[in-house]
């Protein structure tokens, strides 16, 4: 496949983050099979397995954001992560031709499609998308449509997908449904895909697969097609590895919640309770669990983790409002603790020893503010075996 956005020589300025958290920053020497930088200290060399995310330093001059309002009518979220603003374009062997807003393309196959919702009806029918993706273990696809401004969800089996829509079995009929019609679809099981890198563009839209080479322009990426991405497309590149396990991702072994009025605040996961991106400092973060005072979560370890790290604070959304005190245990002792963390301060680095920890606590405490506005967040909360 061609690039995804035209090129241009650009600046190479990386900042490297390893699974402790630790940055660094230099100058891109090498991006595959290893990263390697040029820093004031000199060669750094990370492989992968070690590193957490990669973001290019911002440049002086971004080059234009593609129009994807005008070249987009679909959003398509596939198997291995990938999600993207697209249209439908030709047939494909068991799919369809994506066609992204610069004009690339790629192929879909129906069974490295997870979901799929029309722009226009996201709005109305995200929530129903939801549902179908929390339960647990679905066996029926479905298919959306709206009648009169209300999403109605159709259970049955995809047969097929094209250009001019989806066959789709329901109460023993085949129904032809053409885009037009379609508000959403929801694939039951795809093909199950783990790949190691996620490429976060600027404009929302997430690219998955293996980076294979790259130099002082961009990278390229094997995913679902091989994409050619310049740096002043790429907001950072996530990196999966097998020694970090987010605490959003895990499910606690306790929660406990003292209400200093009468409003009870659950826990959220990789979203503020307003469900809006993870901000600290300034920095959004994609993942993390955000705690409202007074609360308390437990996770179970059984001595399989080495580190507990995370990035703590009030949420900017808070601005200079929110105060509280924040402690980390294991097994009953106190890791660490920071008191009178307030809005508008800068966060704070969390990297604490749990090697053979049993029992893993976060605590978040009221501070001298009451309750009032003490959203907090432990940002990228990851154990790392």
């Amino acid at each position: 496949m061609g690039a995804l956005f035209a090129t241009r020589a650009l600046a190479t300025e990386l900042e490297v983050t390893g699974l402790d958290g630790a940055s660094v920053r230099g100058t891109l020497l090498k991006i595959a099979p290893e990263i390697t930088l040029s820093t004031a200290d000199g060669q750094r060399a990370f492989g992968w397995a070690d590193v957490l995310d990669v973001r290019p330093i911002p440049f002086a001059t971004e080059a234009a954001e593609p129009d994807v309002a005008a070249a987009a009518g679909w959003q398509l979220t596939l198997a291995d992560g990938s999600h993207f603003q697209s249209k439908i374009g030709g047939s494909a062997d068991d799919g369809l031709t994506a066609t992204l807003p610069d004009g690339a393309s790629l192929k879909v196959k129906m069974s490295d499609l997870r979901w799929a919702a029309s722009a226009a009806s996201l709005p109305i029918i995200q929530s129903r998308i939801g549902e179908l993706l929390a339960e647990a273990d679905p066996v029926d696809d479905a298919v959306v449509l709206v009648r009169d401004s209300d999403p109605v969800v159709l259970r049955g089996a995809l047969r097929r997908m094209d250009d001019r829509g989806v066959m789709f079995a329901w109460k023993e009929r085949d129904l032809p449904i053409s885009w037009e019609k379609l508000a959403g679809l929801f694939v039951a099981r795809p093909t199950p895909r783990d790949p190691p890198i996620t490429v976060r563009l600027r404009g929302g839209d997430a690219l998955a697969g293996k980076i294979t080479a790259g130099d002082e322009q961009g990278v390229t990426l094997q995913g679902a097609a091989e994409f050619s991405l310049p740096w002043t497309r790429i907001e950072r590149i996530e990196v999966r590895s097998n020694r970090v396990a987010y605490l959003s991702h895990l499910t606690p072994q306790a929660y406990e919640f003292r209400a200093f009025f009468s409003k009870r605040w659950e826990p959220s996961l990789d979203r503020t309770f307003s469900r809006r991106p993870i901000r600290l400092g300034g920095r959004e973060y994609p993942r993390g669990v955000v705690m409202h005072s007074q609360s308390r979560l437990v996770y179970s370890l059984n001595g399989a983790a080495r580190q507990f790290a995370a990035v703590f604070g009030i949420l900017d959304e808070m601005g200079q409002r929110g105060d509280v005190t924040a402690k980390v245990i294991g097994d009953g002792r106190v890791l660490w603790h920071a008191e009178n963390v307030a809005g508008g301060q800068p966060p704070r680095e969390v990297l604490v020893d749990v090697g053979g920890v049993l029992v893993l606590e976060l605590i978040v405490e009221f501070g001298d503010g009451l309750d009032l506005s003490d959203q907090a967040a432990w940002a990228q909360a990851r154990v790392i075996r």
